[in-house]
């Protein structure tokens, strides 16, 4: 059932932002084992990444959260780069020997 689904996410969501809002009582700044993707840990933070809608209909066509579906999943690398997780694998998405 999607409304059972769309109040779950909805929990997960009102969870994590209140989660966010008692830590930043506590402490001001991360530091960068929380920001960089470390897929040996086996909990690295990942980023769920999708275009605002005024960033035009060009930029919102490819991107999953507009066609219903979930949103990308994006890392930060120790090298400096941002790339999309799919199913678990770090993947470059200029690479096209990548693709999924």
């Amino acid at each position: 059932d999607t409304t059972d689904s769309c109040e779950e996410t909805s929990s997960r969501a009102l969870g994590a932002y209140r989660k966010s809002c008692l830590d930043a009582r506590i402490r001001h700044e991360i530091d960068s084992e929380e920001l960089i993707y470390n897929p040996e840990a086996g909990h690295s933070t990942v980023w769920d990444f999708r275009f605002k809608n005024t960033s035009g209909m060009e930029w919102t066509a490819f991107d999953p959260w507009y066609a219903g579906l979930p949103s990308r999943k994006m890392v930060f690398l120790s090298d400096g780069s941002v790339r999309q997780l799919v199913e678990e694998e770090v993947v470059d998405v200029d690479d096209p020997s990548q693709s999924h």
